[in-house]
């Protein structure tokens, strides 16, 4: 029985990162919620890969037995390393994907995986070059020991640090098990990575393998390794398991709840359009036939009320279309290199009716900054953010516009000040449907779309968006859009 323990203990370890896989790419196939689909995505492909990694352990351990079984246990040493570098460098990307999509980190991060291989792969090649008469076995195991050292550490420690920052900047909308079950997986991810990133299998030539490994560690300290990499395992399945479950009993509640105010709002911003075109409509039926000059203006003043309630539904319609060419990632660019600078001077002459009672003040680097953009989609982000700005601004006062340039994109801020928007309410502002607590409170008209989409447009641009608030006083919405590049 005690020699099953070992079998016992592998089979766990593996079971707990592919369960955890199997739930995880289930919910990538949901609406996105805490987590992006495309981090989930690649959590669930990690799962799967380190899970299925742990099972090859385990048939290695039945391999170890007789030696008859030599090639085979070469070919599975040799899958069981493509399976640890390819779990590894998904986490990483997870990691990286994460920070960037919810954290507003730049896109230059995701550089970072493929750094990690390309210093384990000259490491691995190095190494071999070096001990060419060392058995195929020895220097399997201690490529392995590589890709722990320099994609597993340091991919497995971004992930926790990456569960920190979400449970830290959704603190205000998470309940306290969603914080607990996020803080959990990200004390579980940075314990798995030093024991499982930090400690070798196996004894190695090489610091700090040659110091630090199972056999070293265990008769240090005198508790399992093999064991503490379980519980991490464990832990983590857990938690993300239980968080994903909150997510999917939060979001039928919330879909619950966005059709019944999706029916609502649009029958109340619905009625009002429809009403003035009814209405005009049974004006100019009465003054049909009538030729006076006083009749011919009123019916001027009637078709201008109608066209004005049929931009109206046009503009809803449009939003509605265009939320849904977003939700299921169908937006399609046309894009052209433009100067962004002399674009954005362009569109704001072109939109004269924002300024009408709060002034736009343009603050605009010298020079000229080449995007490759779609310039009606451009235009449709910058009209929605300053229209939002001009909605929720207070009467008189500017609105700033102001561009910049950092690293390897431009940074478009657009600033009101107004009632501002607290910090529990700023995460999901870009959802459909969603507007702050104040938003509805007000006679401000919309369907909570405007934010969604351009979310989503400046996402198909390669951008980020986020807004910085401080409650009462102002709202900054940013948005980045990629530079140029540069053909070699």
């Amino acid at each position: 029985m005690v020699a099953m323990i070992p079998f016992i203990i592998q089979l766990l370890y593996g079971l707990s990162f592919f369960s955890m896989g199997i739930v995880v790419l289930l919910q990538s196939g949901l609406p996105a919620g805490l987590i992006p689909r495309s981090a989930l995505l690649l959590l669930g492909l990690f799962g799967i890969a380190h899970g299925t990694h742990e099972f090859c352990g385990l048939l290695l351990l039945v391999l170890s037995r007789p030696q008859t079984f030599v090639e085979l246990r070469n070919s599975v040493e040799f899958l069981d390393l493509v399976l640890l570098i390819t779990s590894y460098v998904l986490l990483a990307m997870f990691a990286v994907d994460l920070l960037i999509k919810a954290q507003f980190y730049a896109r230059r991060w995701r550089i970072i995986p493929p750094i990690l291989l390309v210093l384990w792969s000259l490491s691995s090649v190095f190494y071999w070059q070096s001990f060419p008469s060392t058995s195929f076995a020895v220097l399997l195991a201690d490529t392995k020991t590589f890709a722990r050292y320099f994609v597993g550490f340091p991919g497995t420690l971004l992930s926790a640090y990456a569960f920190y920052s979400i449970a830290r900047v959704q603190r205000h909308s998470l309940n306290h098990r969603g914080f607990i079950y996020l803080m959990g997986t990200a004390s579980a991810f940075a314990t798995y990575a030093l024991f499982g990133g930090l400690i070798a299998n196996h004894p190695a030539r090489f610091f700090p393998a040659s110091a630090l490994s199972i056999e070293t560690f265990e008769a240090s300290f005198g508790f399992s390794v093999k064991l503490v990499r379980t519980f991490c395992a464990v832990t983590i399945s857990g938690f993300v398991s239980l968080e994903l479950v909150i997510e999917m009993g939060k979001l039928r509640t919330e879909w619950s709840r966005l059709r019944e105010e999706f029916i609502a709002v649009i029958a109340h911003d619905l009625r009002s359009p429809l009403a003035s075109i009814v209405t005009g409509a049974q004006l100019l039926e009465r003054l049909e036939g009538d030729g006076s000059t006083g009749h011919k203006q009123k019916m001027e003043q009637i078709i201008k009320v109608i066209l004005t309630g049929c931009n109206s539904l046009n503009r809803m319609i449009s939003d509605l279309l265009d939320s849904s060419l977003v939700e299921t990632h169908r937006v399609v660019l046309k894009t052209e290199t433009i100067d962004v600078i002399a674009y954005l001077q362009n569109v704001l002459a072109k939109l004269p009716y924002l300024s009408s009672s709060n002034p736009i003040k343009v603050r605009l680097p010298d020079g000229k900054i080449y995007v490759d953009a779609d310039p009606q989609r451009l235009e449709q982000i910058l009209a929605n953010l300053l229209s939002n700005a001009r909605k929720y601004a207070t009467p008189g006062t500017e609105i700033s516009v102001e561009a910049e340039l950092k690293f390897s994109e431009v940074i478009v801020s657009i600033t009101n000040l107004g009632g501002g928007i607290r910090p529990e309410e700023q995460a999901m502002i870009f959802s459909r449907f969603q507007r702050s607590k104040s938003a509805r409170k007000s006679n401000v008209a919309g369907i909570g779309l405007g934010l969604h989409i351009v979310k989503g447009l400046v996402e198909a641009h390669g951008g980020r968006v986020w807004v910085e608030s401080v409650p009462e006083q102002n709202a900054t919405f940013r948005f980045t859009l990629p530079l140029k590049q540069q053909s070699a």
